[in-house]
């Protein structure tokens, strides 16, 4: 998994196709999901862009730091094929 987010660029990663995603590439330059792995929640926290409380900014960071590292505790739900 580590393999696949080191290459997988960012916007391609569920959750980063909208304003998040082009705020990491335009203003941080993160091209890829491995290159997210090299900041702590802390610093992640600073990079997330304002606009929200400190909660919510604090909970995207961590939901950023997991995600970059294939960590998800979203409970996977089945689907029907039509």
């Amino acid at each position: 998994v580590i393999r696949l987010l080191d290459e997988l660029e960012l916007q391609e990663l569920n959750g980063f196709g909208g304003k998040l995603g082009e705020h990491l590439v335009s203003k941080h330059n993160i091209q890829f999901v491995g290159n997210l792995r090299k900041y702590s929640v802390t610093e992640l926290m600073e990079m997330v862009p304002n606009g929200g409380s400190f909660t919510a900014r604090e909970n995207t960071a961590k939901w950023i730091y997991n995600a970059s590292r294939g960590i998800c505790h979203e409970i996977v739900e089945s689907r029907l094929l039509s």
